[in-house]
């Protein structure tokens, strides 16, 4: 079954920056709180208002945020004059930059309450990307990479160390991915725990994973978002004014449900909304 009753319909409320362009947004956190990356520079959005990001160590040329917890931290990726992106954590106005040995590039999707981030490497040509994990507290990263995929990205992780993404494998093709960092205990062994799946017949690009195990994420085709997981099913999600060639995609989910959307088309965003579940 694609939706169930448990999977409410939701609402969208738009997100507008007077005088900017959002060129992309993520989150929302328990607070409602979404980073966008507007023509004007990265920031904060709140209850309508919008606050740029302190300004970037020297040397960095562009700034992408990419998530916000419920503390207030914010992850993302720098930019530099040559091209390569490293992440970035940014508490109050410290920006700590991070970069995975071995990897060209290094960019940071998602930062969970346990001040852990997700988030892919990827190179500068057009070879295989991998999925990781990073611990600004040790700077140490572990590998997030279903087997066999040769593109990975990984974005959600909720408290319970549940993390949400995608991969491509040569065999399976593309999927949507829910992995648990860590093992748990399964009979006399232990195992970690990997799912795949899909939605509505198509590859599922999941994005965000809140505390009770909803997935949002969207449609590899673009024609729709979702909400749920492989256990309840999943809802499809249209913004308003997502019809004909308009693509809806979804990038975070918080632990109230509610969701943050955007119609696109021909890869520029036309309008984002904050999805609230609806009773």
């Amino acid at each position: 079954m694609l939706a169930l009753l448990a999977i409410a319909a939701y609402a969208f409320t738009p997100v507008t920056v007077p005088n900017a362009v959002i060129v992309d947004s993520f989150g929302p956190n328990d607070k409602g709180q979404v980073v966008l990356v507007t023509s004007i520079g990265s920031g904060i959005w709140e209850g309508g208002g919008f606050t740029l990001l302190p300004p970037p160590p020297n040397g960095v040329t562009q700034v992408i945020a990419t998530g916000i917890n419920n503390a207030g931290t914010v992850v993302g990726a720098v930019g530099f004059s040559d091209g390569h992106e490293e992440g970035f954590v940014l508490i109050g106005s410290t920006y700590k930059i991070f970069a995975r040995p071995g990897w060209a590039n290094t960019e940071a999707r998602f930062v969970a309450s346990s001040e852990l981030v997700t988030g892919w490497n990827f190179p500068n040509d057009s070879g295989p990307s991998a999925g990781f994990v990073y611990d600004p507290a040790t700077d140490t990263f572990t590998d997030a990479t279903p087997a066999g995929s040769v593109s990975t990205i990984v974005q959600g992780m909720n408290k319970f160390g549940v993390i949400s993404g995608n991969g491509v494998d040569p065999t399976l093709g593309d999927y949507g991915v829910i992995w648990q960092l860590g093992e748990f205990a399964q009979g006399k062994r232990t195992v970690p725990f990997l799912e795949r799946f899909t939605v509505a017949n198509e590859a599922g690009r999941a994005r965000g994973i809140n505390d009770a195990g909803l997935v949002v994420g969207y449609l590899s085709s673009g024609k729709a978002g979702f909400v749920g997981n492989p256990l309840l099913g999943f809802r499809l999600l249209h913004v308003p004014g997502s019809t004909g060639g308009s693509k809806t995609v979804c990038e975070g989910i918080n632990n109230l449900g509610q969701v943050i959307c955007a119609s696109y088309t021909a890869d520029f965003v036309e309008q984002v909304f904050l999805g609230t579940p609806q009773p």
